[in-house]
Formats: C-alpha cells, sequence, structure tokens
C-alpha cells in the first residue's frame, strides 16, 4: 500500500510516472531529455504558451507575446 492510495491526483500522477519510465526506459538520457522537452512543449502550446529556447536556457511565452 502506497501513502497516496487515498489521493486521487496523487495516485493519478504515479500512474502517469510509471507509463513515462516505460516509454523511456530504453533511451540514452540524451534522448530521454529529447522526450521529456517535447512532451513539454506539445503541453505548454496546449496552455497557450510557448517554449522558446535561448543562450541560458528556455523561456516561456505566451502565444500573443513578442519575441
Amino acid at each position: 500500500m502506497h501513502e497516496f492510495d487515498d489521493d486521487p491526483m496523487m495516485k493519478r500522477l504515479h500512474e502517469i510516472r510509471t507509463k513515462h519510465q516505460e516509454i523511456t526506459k530504453g533511451l540514452s538520457p540524451k534522448e530521454k531529455a529529447r522526450w521529456y522537452n517535447k512532451k513539454a512543449e506539445r503541453f505548454l502550446e496546449s496552455q497557450g504558451y510557448k517554449l522558446i529556447s535561448g543562450e541560458k536556457g528556455y523561456r516561456i511565452v505566451t502565444e500573443t507575446t513578442n519575441r
């Protein structure tokens, strides 16, 4: 029994994490990072944001924000 069995949100998060581990288990660290970055980018876009790559990493902007 897990401590989050009575918490539906935590149970769902654990299920998602387990699914992601299964999908990425054979990937190299670079491939895994690329997979998670694409997943995050798609999610942000679905919420009206965009992930912008820059010299010091990434920044998140709204779709209406000018670069």
